[in-house]
Protein backbone atom coordinates (compact mmCIF):
# COMPACT_ATOMS: atom_id res chain seq x y z
CA UNK A 1 0.00 0.00 0.00
CA UNK A 2 1.32 3.63 -0.72
CA UNK A 3 1.42 6.68 0.65
CA UNK A 4 -1.40 9.07 0.99
CA UNK A 5 -2.08 12.57 1.35
CA UNK A 6 0.98 15.71 2.57
CA UNK A 7 25.69 12.56 23.16
CA UNK A 8 26.52 15.76 23.83
CA UNK A 9 29.27 15.18 26.33
CA UNK A 10 26.67 13.81 29.09
CA UNK A 11 30.02 13.80 31.16
CA UNK A 12 29.68 17.17 31.69
CA UNK A 13 26.86 15.95 34.26
CA UNK A 14 28.29 16.15 37.65
CA UNK A 15 31.02 18.49 36.88
CA UNK A 16 28.75 20.69 34.24
CA UNK A 17 29.16 24.07 36.70
CA UNK A 18 32.92 23.40 36.41
CA UNK A 19 33.22 23.17 32.87
CA UNK A 20 30.87 25.87 31.90
CA UNK A 21 33.01 28.50 33.52
CA UNK A 22 35.98 27.35 31.99
CA UNK A 23 36.64 30.12 29.18
CA UNK A 24 38.82 27.92 27.49
CA UNK A 25 35.90 25.04 26.42
CA UNK A 26 35.65 24.09 22.92
CA UNK A 27 32.92 25.63 21.09
CA UNK A 28 31.41 22.19 21.40
CA UNK A 29 31.30 22.40 25.23
CA UNK A 30 30.39 25.54 25.43
CA UNK A 31 27.33 24.65 23.59
CA UNK A 32 26.36 21.46 25.64
CA UNK A 33 27.30 23.07 29.21
CA UNK A 34 24.55 25.84 27.74
CA UNK A 35 22.13 22.70 26.94
CA UNK A 36 22.61 21.91 30.56
CA UNK A 37 22.20 25.08 32.25
CA UNK A 38 19.58 25.22 35.04
CA UNK A 39 20.25 20.98 35.27
CA UNK A 40 21.33 19.42 38.71
CA UNK A 41 22.43 15.73 39.11
CA UNK A 42 20.50 13.80 41.03
CA UNK A 43 22.12 10.73 40.61
CA UNK A 44 25.94 10.45 42.34
CA UNK A 45 27.10 7.59 40.18
CA UNK A 46 28.26 5.83 43.33
CA UNK A 47 25.11 5.55 46.05
CA UNK A 48 21.18 5.11 46.55
CA UNK A 49 21.20 8.66 48.28
CA UNK A 50 18.68 10.75 47.41
CA UNK A 51 16.23 7.67 46.38
CA UNK A 52 14.03 5.20 48.38
CA UNK A 53 13.35 1.26 47.27
CA UNK A 54 10.23 -0.04 47.81
CA UNK A 55 8.41 -3.13 47.11
CA UNK A 56 4.49 -3.12 45.18
CA UNK A 57 3.06 -0.01 46.71
CA UNK A 58 5.20 2.73 48.54
CA UNK A 59 4.06 1.35 52.14
CA UNK A 60 5.86 -1.71 51.61
CA UNK A 61 9.26 -2.18 52.65
CA UNK A 62 11.51 -4.11 49.90
CA UNK A 63 12.17 -7.70 51.05
CA UNK A 64 15.38 -7.52 48.84
CA UNK A 65 17.23 -4.58 49.85
CA UNK A 66 19.41 -5.27 46.69
CA UNK A 67 17.16 -4.70 43.84
CA UNK A 68 18.88 -1.97 42.49
CA UNK A 69 22.76 -1.64 43.00
CA UNK A 70 25.26 0.29 41.75
CA UNK A 71 27.13 -0.87 38.59
CA UNK A 72 30.39 0.93 37.42
CA UNK A 73 28.91 4.56 37.95
CA UNK A 74 25.31 3.44 36.90
CA UNK A 75 22.38 2.80 38.74
CA UNK A 76 21.15 -0.84 37.82
CA UNK A 77 18.23 -2.49 38.00
CA UNK A 78 18.39 -6.54 38.50
CA UNK A 79 15.00 -7.68 37.29
CA UNK A 80 13.33 -8.86 40.46
CA UNK A 81 10.05 -7.74 39.57
CA UNK A 82 7.62 -5.58 41.01
CA UNK A 83 10.24 -3.25 42.51
CA UNK A 84 10.30 0.87 42.36
CA UNK A 85 12.83 3.47 43.06
CA UNK A 86 11.62 6.43 43.62
CA UNK A 87 13.58 10.02 43.77
CA UNK A 88 12.68 11.22 47.24
CA UNK A 89 14.23 14.91 47.75
CA UNK A 90 10.80 16.33 46.56
CA UNK A 91 7.47 15.93 44.90
CA UNK A 92 8.11 17.67 41.16
CA UNK A 93 5.50 19.71 39.26
CA UNK A 94 6.97 21.66 36.15
CA UNK A 95 10.22 19.80 35.19
CA UNK A 96 12.61 18.69 32.76
CA UNK A 97 14.06 15.61 33.45
CA UNK A 98 17.23 13.25 31.76
CA UNK A 99 18.64 10.64 31.83
CA UNK A 100 20.65 7.84 30.02
CA UNK A 101 19.79 4.18 30.26
CA UNK A 102 20.69 0.79 29.04
CA UNK A 103 18.07 -2.04 28.49
CA UNK A 104 18.30 -5.80 28.50
CA UNK A 105 17.10 -8.25 26.15
CA UNK A 106 12.93 -7.82 25.98
CA UNK A 107 13.52 -5.27 28.87
CA UNK A 108 10.09 -3.63 29.60
CA UNK A 109 10.14 -1.25 32.03
CA UNK A 110 9.18 2.79 32.73
CA UNK A 111 9.31 5.35 34.86
CA UNK A 112 6.24 6.83 36.10
CA UNK A 113 5.50 10.79 36.82
CA UNK A 114 3.75 12.60 39.53
CA UNK A 115 2.86 9.83 41.30
CA UNK A 116 0.83 9.43 44.64
CA UNK A 117 2.21 8.88 47.90
CA UNK A 118 -0.01 5.47 48.23
CA UNK A 119 -0.85 3.26 45.44
CA UNK A 120 1.05 1.12 42.74
CA UNK A 121 2.96 4.16 40.18
CA UNK A 122 1.55 3.80 36.74
CA UNK A 123 -1.81 3.58 38.59
CA UNK A 124 -1.88 6.96 40.11
CA UNK A 125 0.29 9.15 37.95
CA UNK A 126 1.54 7.96 34.53
CA UNK A 127 4.05 6.28 32.96
CA UNK A 128 6.88 7.21 30.03
CA UNK A 129 7.05 3.81 28.22
CA UNK A 130 11.05 2.35 28.77
CA UNK A 131 11.06 -0.72 25.86
CA UNK A 132 13.56 -2.72 24.33
CA UNK A 133 11.79 -2.62 20.76
CA UNK A 134 14.72 -1.03 18.44
CA UNK A 135 13.09 -1.38 15.04
CA UNK A 136 10.04 -1.79 15.56
CA UNK A 137 6.66 0.74 14.37
CA UNK A 138 5.56 2.81 17.18
CA UNK A 139 2.75 1.90 19.16
CA UNK A 140 1.35 2.97 22.31
CA UNK A 141 3.64 0.34 24.10
CA UNK A 142 6.98 1.20 22.42
CA UNK A 143 9.53 3.09 23.93
CA UNK A 144 9.17 6.63 25.29
CA UNK A 145 4.88 6.58 24.80
CA UNK A 146 2.72 7.56 27.54
CA UNK A 147 2.21 3.96 27.97
CA UNK A 148 -1.04 3.11 26.56
CA UNK A 149 -2.40 6.41 25.72
CA UNK A 150 0.03 8.23 23.06
CA UNK A 151 1.76 6.93 20.82
CA UNK A 152 4.93 8.11 20.12
CA UNK A 153 5.81 9.83 16.17
CA UNK A 154 8.99 7.79 16.10
CA UNK A 155 10.96 4.80 17.44
CA UNK A 156 14.48 6.05 18.40
CA UNK A 157 15.52 3.10 20.47
CA UNK A 158 19.07 1.96 19.95
CA UNK A 159 19.86 -1.93 19.49
CA UNK A 160 19.87 -3.72 22.87
CA UNK A 161 23.10 -2.90 24.91
CA UNK A 162 23.87 0.67 23.71
CA UNK A 163 23.05 3.64 25.88
CA UNK A 164 20.05 5.88 24.85
CA UNK A 165 19.41 9.36 26.02
CA UNK A 166 15.48 10.32 27.49
CA UNK A 167 14.10 13.61 28.53
CA UNK A 168 11.02 14.32 29.59
CA UNK A 169 9.26 17.82 30.07
CA UNK A 170 6.76 18.45 32.71
CA UNK A 171 4.95 21.91 32.06
CA UNK A 172 1.05 21.88 33.60
CA UNK A 173 -0.75 19.87 31.24
CA UNK A 174 1.70 19.80 28.58
CA UNK A 175 4.33 16.58 28.26
CA UNK A 176 7.11 16.05 26.10
CA UNK A 177 9.20 13.37 25.35
CA UNK A 178 12.61 13.16 23.54
CA UNK A 179 14.70 10.22 23.24
CA UNK A 180 17.81 10.11 21.35
CA UNK A 181 17.40 13.93 20.48
CA UNK A 182 14.31 12.87 18.42
CA UNK A 183 10.83 14.40 20.16
CA UNK A 184 8.42 11.72 20.33
CA UNK A 185 5.40 13.13 22.61
CA UNK A 186 4.52 16.69 22.82
CA UNK A 187 0.90 16.44 23.91
CA UNK A 188 -1.41 18.23 26.18
CA UNK A 189 -3.25 16.12 28.89
CA UNK A 190 -5.82 19.00 29.10
CA UNK A 191 -7.31 17.43 25.72
CA UNK A 192 -8.19 13.58 27.22
CA UNK A 193 -11.23 14.35 28.91
CA UNK A 194 -12.34 11.24 28.14
CA UNK A 195 -10.96 7.72 29.52
CA UNK A 196 -7.98 5.93 27.40
CA UNK A 197 -6.39 2.78 26.69
CA UNK A 198 -6.87 0.77 30.09
CA UNK A 199 -7.01 3.71 32.41
CA UNK A 200 -10.04 4.91 34.37
CA UNK A 201 -9.23 8.27 35.33
CA UNK A 202 -9.08 11.08 32.50
CA UNK A 203 -5.37 12.39 31.59
CA UNK A 204 -7.02 15.56 31.81
CA UNK A 205 -7.79 14.56 35.73
CA UNK A 206 -4.03 13.24 36.73
CA UNK A 207 -2.37 15.38 39.47
CA UNK A 208 -0.17 17.89 38.41
CA UNK A 209 2.55 17.01 40.83
CA UNK A 210 3.93 13.91 42.46
CA UNK A 211 7.34 11.47 42.71
CA UNK A 212 9.44 10.62 40.17
CA UNK A 213 9.26 6.45 40.36
CA UNK A 214 11.21 3.95 37.82
CA UNK A 215 9.60 0.57 37.38
CA UNK A 216 11.44 -2.74 38.25
CA UNK A 217 8.97 -4.57 35.72
CA UNK A 218 11.37 -8.18 35.82
CA UNK A 219 14.30 -7.65 33.30
CA UNK A 220 16.97 -5.68 34.17
CA UNK A 221 18.19 -2.55 33.13
CA UNK A 222 20.58 0.43 33.45
CA UNK A 223 20.55 4.10 34.12
CA UNK A 224 23.03 6.70 34.58
CA UNK A 225 23.59 10.95 34.44
CA UNK A 226 20.01 11.66 35.81
CA UNK A 227 19.96 15.47 35.85
CA UNK A 228 17.33 17.54 36.87
CA UNK A 229 15.43 21.58 35.50
CA UNK A 230 12.88 22.78 37.81
CA UNK A 231 10.58 24.74 35.77
CA UNK A 232 9.34 28.01 37.20
CA UNK A 233 6.21 30.02 36.35
CA UNK A 234 6.95 31.95 33.55
CA UNK A 235 8.51 28.69 31.95
CA UNK A 236 5.11 27.05 32.22
CA UNK A 237 1.80 28.60 30.65
CA UNK A 238 -1.24 28.27 32.69
CA UNK A 239 -3.23 27.21 29.29
CA UNK A 240 -1.33 26.44 26.14
CA UNK A 241 -2.10 28.54 22.91
CA UNK A 242 -4.04 26.70 20.45
CA UNK A 243 -5.05 27.40 17.36
CA UNK A 244 -8.73 28.63 17.42
CA UNK A 245 -11.00 26.77 14.06
CA UNK A 246 -12.58 30.75 13.73
CA UNK A 247 -9.56 32.40 13.88
CA UNK A 248 -8.99 33.84 10.27
CA UNK A 249 -7.25 36.73 10.27
CA UNK A 250 -3.81 36.26 7.88
CA UNK A 251 -5.87 33.48 5.70
CA UNK A 252 -7.14 33.55 2.01
CA UNK A 253 -9.20 30.95 0.11
CA UNK A 254 -6.99 29.45 -2.71
CA UNK A 255 -10.18 28.13 -4.15
CA UNK A 256 -13.68 29.75 -5.00
CA UNK A 257 -15.88 26.80 -4.44
CA UNK A 258 -17.10 27.34 -8.21
CA UNK A 259 -14.46 27.01 -10.31
CA UNK A 260 -10.73 25.20 -11.40
CA UNK A 261 -9.05 28.31 -11.37
CA UNK A 262 -5.86 28.55 -10.00
CA UNK A 263 -5.74 24.96 -9.99
CA UNK A 264 -4.45 22.17 -12.89
CA UNK A 265 -4.61 18.15 -12.99
CA UNK A 266 -1.45 16.53 -13.13
CA UNK A 267 -0.44 12.89 -14.29
CA UNK A 268 3.12 12.14 -13.28
CA UNK A 269 2.55 8.88 -15.41
CA UNK A 270 2.24 11.36 -18.21
CA UNK A 271 -1.27 9.03 -18.89
CA UNK A 272 -4.34 10.57 -20.22
CA UNK A 273 -6.97 11.83 -17.86
CA UNK A 274 -10.26 11.70 -17.74
CA UNK A 275 -12.07 15.33 -17.47
CA UNK A 276 -13.90 14.05 -14.75
CA UNK A 277 -11.29 12.93 -12.83
CA UNK A 278 -11.44 15.82 -10.63
CA UNK A 279 -14.35 18.06 -10.33
CA UNK A 280 -16.27 21.02 -8.61
CA UNK A 281 -19.50 19.61 -6.57
CA UNK A 282 -21.70 21.68 -4.79
CA UNK A 283 -18.84 24.05 -3.39
CA UNK A 284 -15.61 21.44 -2.99
CA UNK A 285 -13.66 19.27 -5.18
CA UNK A 286 -14.44 15.54 -5.52
CA UNK A 287 -11.97 13.06 -6.97
CA UNK A 288 -13.43 10.52 -8.61
CA UNK A 289 -10.66 7.80 -8.92
CA UNK A 290 -10.08 7.17 -12.39
CA UNK A 291 -6.32 7.55 -13.80
CA UNK A 292 -4.26 8.27 -10.44
CA UNK A 293 -4.06 11.86 -10.94
CA UNK A 294 -3.51 14.89 -8.77
CA UNK A 295 -4.92 18.10 -8.30
CA UNK A 296 -2.49 20.75 -7.74
CA UNK A 297 -2.53 24.24 -6.87
CA UNK A 298 -0.80 25.83 -9.75
CA UNK A 299 -1.23 29.59 -8.32
CA UNK A 300 2.37 29.50 -7.31
CA UNK A 301 4.78 27.37 -4.85
CA UNK A 302 4.18 27.73 -1.55
CA UNK A 303 6.87 27.74 1.24
CA UNK A 304 5.99 28.92 4.84
CA UNK A 305 2.61 28.55 5.49
CA UNK A 306 -0.72 27.24 7.61
CA UNK A 307 -3.10 25.13 4.98
CA UNK A 308 -6.44 24.59 6.50
CA UNK A 309 -9.67 22.72 4.82
CA UNK A 310 -11.72 19.84 5.23
CA UNK A 311 -12.02 16.83 3.90
CA UNK A 312 -14.42 13.76 3.38
CA UNK A 313 -14.08 10.36 3.02
CA UNK A 314 -15.87 6.81 1.38
CA UNK A 315 -15.03 3.22 2.25
CA UNK A 316 -11.41 2.57 1.65
CA UNK A 317 -10.17 5.67 0.50
CA UNK A 318 -6.75 5.88 0.26
CA UNK A 319 -5.61 9.62 -0.74
CA UNK A 320 -3.21 12.36 0.57
CA UNK A 321 -2.18 16.21 0.96
CA UNK A 322 0.94 17.20 -0.11
CA UNK A 323 3.50 19.53 0.66
CA UNK A 324 5.93 21.57 -1.52
CA UNK A 325 6.05 18.68 -4.16
CA UNK A 326 8.21 19.68 -7.26
CA UNK A 327 6.41 20.38 -10.52
CA UNK A 328 7.69 17.56 -12.28
CA UNK A 329 8.07 14.15 -11.30
CA UNK A 330 6.12 12.07 -8.62
CA UNK A 331 5.01 14.29 -5.82
CA UNK A 332 5.06 12.08 -3.05
CA UNK A 333 8.49 11.63 -3.59
CA UNK A 334 9.63 15.35 -4.10
CA UNK A 335 7.58 16.79 -0.91
CA UNK A 336 5.85 15.17 1.80
CA UNK A 337 2.66 13.87 2.24
CA UNK A 338 0.22 14.01 4.89
CA UNK A 339 -2.28 10.76 4.61
CA UNK A 340 -5.70 10.33 4.57
CA UNK A 341 -6.84 6.97 4.84
CA UNK A 342 -10.02 5.41 6.39
CA UNK A 343 -8.97 3.88 9.63
CA UNK A 344 -11.62 5.41 12.04
CA UNK A 345 -11.06 4.03 15.48
CA UNK A 346 -7.81 2.05 14.65
CA UNK A 347 -4.90 2.37 16.76
CA UNK A 348 -2.57 4.83 15.29
CA UNK A 349 0.22 3.71 12.85
CA UNK A 350 2.96 4.78 10.66
CA UNK A 351 0.20 4.79 7.54
CA UNK A 352 -2.40 6.62 9.74
CA UNK A 353 -4.96 9.27 8.80
CA UNK A 354 -3.00 12.40 9.42
CA UNK A 355 0.52 10.71 9.48
CA UNK A 356 3.64 12.20 7.80
CA UNK A 357 3.70 9.05 5.30
CA UNK A 358 5.60 6.48 5.73
CA UNK A 359 7.47 8.62 8.07
CA UNK A 360 5.83 9.90 11.05
CA UNK A 361 3.23 8.50 13.08
CA UNK A 362 0.33 10.68 13.97
CA UNK A 363 0.20 10.44 18.37
CA UNK A 364 -3.47 9.64 18.50
CA UNK A 365 -5.94 8.74 15.49
CA UNK A 366 -8.31 11.67 15.22
CA UNK A 367 -9.89 10.59 12.16
CA UNK A 368 -13.59 10.65 12.01
CA UNK A 369 -15.73 7.38 9.97
CA UNK A 370 -16.75 7.55 6.68
CA UNK A 371 -18.76 10.29 5.24
CA UNK A 372 -18.48 12.62 8.10
CA UNK A 373 -16.03 15.94 7.33
CA UNK A 374 -12.49 15.86 8.69
CA UNK A 375 -10.95 19.37 9.76
CA UNK A 376 -7.30 19.66 9.32
CA UNK A 377 -4.75 22.65 9.71
CA UNK A 378 -1.31 22.28 8.43
CA UNK A 379 1.54 24.11 9.36
CA UNK A 380 5.12 24.27 7.48
CA UNK A 381 7.56 26.72 9.04
CA UNK A 382 11.01 25.91 7.62
CA UNK A 383 11.47 22.08 8.64
CA UNK A 384 9.08 21.98 11.33
CA UNK A 385 5.69 20.31 10.29
CA UNK A 386 2.53 20.80 12.44
CA UNK A 387 -0.56 18.64 11.65
CA UNK A 388 -3.84 19.20 13.60
CA UNK A 389 -6.95 16.84 13.04
CA UNK A 390 -10.29 17.61 14.31
CA UNK A 391 -8.54 19.86 16.71
CA UNK A 392 -6.19 17.43 17.96
CA UNK A 393 -2.22 18.12 17.18
CA UNK A 394 -1.46 14.36 15.60
CA UNK A 395 2.35 15.92 14.28
CA UNK A 396 4.19 18.09 15.84
CA UNK A 397 8.29 17.35 14.49
CA UNK A 398 11.17 19.00 12.87
CA UNK A 399 12.43 17.44 9.75
CA UNK A 400 15.58 18.96 10.07
CA UNK A 401 16.88 16.10 12.42
CA UNK A 402 16.66 13.51 9.69
CA UNK A 403 20.02 13.29 7.74
CA UNK A 404 19.64 10.49 6.71
CA UNK A 405 16.93 8.67 4.55
CA UNK A 406 13.98 6.89 5.91
CA UNK A 407 11.04 4.90 5.24
CA UNK A 408 10.39 4.08 2.11
CA UNK A 409 12.08 7.67 1.48
CA UNK A 410 15.58 7.40 -0.83
CA UNK A 411 16.69 11.08 0.50
CA UNK A 412 16.94 12.17 3.72
CA UNK A 413 13.88 14.79 5.03
CA UNK A 414 16.67 17.21 6.12
CA UNK A 415 17.11 17.89 2.81
CA UNK A 416 13.35 18.91 1.58
CA UNK A 417 12.95 21.86 -0.18
CA UNK A 418 11.36 24.60 1.69
CA UNK A 419 8.91 25.81 -0.95
CA UNK A 420 7.02 23.52 -3.46
CA UNK A 421 3.44 22.74 -4.49
CA UNK A 422 0.67 21.86 -3.12
CA UNK A 423 -1.36 18.08 -4.29
CA UNK A 424 -4.48 16.42 -3.69
CA UNK A 425 -3.97 12.82 -4.30
CA UNK A 426 -6.40 10.48 -6.29
CA UNK A 427 -5.07 6.97 -5.14
CA UNK A 428 -8.29 5.17 -4.94
CA UNK A 429 -11.56 5.90 -3.72
CA UNK A 430 -13.80 8.77 -3.87
CA UNK A 431 -12.34 11.85 -1.79
CA UNK A 432 -13.79 15.48 -1.11
CA UNK A 433 -11.94 18.54 0.08
CA UNK A 434 -14.33 21.39 0.77
CA UNK A 435 -14.69 24.61 0.14
CA UNK A 436 -17.91 25.72 1.30
CA UNK A 437 -18.97 28.70 3.40
CA UNK A 438 -21.32 26.48 5.19
CA UNK A 439 -18.00 24.93 6.75
CA UNK A 440 -14.89 26.43 6.42
CA UNK A 441 -13.38 27.95 3.53
CA UNK A 442 -10.20 26.12 2.01
CA UNK A 443 -7.32 28.51 2.48
CA UNK A 444 -4.01 29.52 3.47
CA UNK A 445 -1.82 31.88 5.34
CA UNK A 446 1.09 32.74 3.35
CA UNK A 447 3.60 33.65 4.27
CA UNK A 448 3.77 32.47 7.36
CA UNK A 449 5.84 35.22 8.74
CA UNK A 450 4.96 39.29 9.03
CA UNK A 451 8.42 39.65 7.93
CA UNK A 452 8.78 37.11 5.13
CA UNK A 453 9.19 39.18 1.82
Amino acid sequence: MRRIFADCPRALLGATAVLCAGAAALAADAKACDDEKGFVSIFDGKTLNGWDVFYGDPEKAPPDKNAFVIDDGALHCRGLGDYWLRYRAEKLDNFVLRFQYKLSKGCNSGVCIRTADKGIPWQTGFEVQILDCHGRDPDTHTDGAIYDVVTPMYNETKPTGEWNEMEITCCGKLVKVDVNGIKLIDVDFGKLTMPLGKFKTPYAQLPLVGWVTFQDHGMAWWMKNVRLKKLGTADCPIKPAEPSAEAEAGFEPIFDGKTMNGWAIYSPDGVAVPKDNWVVQDGYFRCNPKSGALLRYEKEPLGDCVVRGEFRIQKGVNSGIILRSKKNGEPCYTGFEIQVYDDHGKKSYKHCCGSVYDIATPMFNACKPVGEWNQFEITTDGLQVKVVLNGWKVIDTEFSKFTKPRGKFNFAYADLPRTGYLCFQDHGGVVEFDSAPRRSVFRVMLPLHEDAP
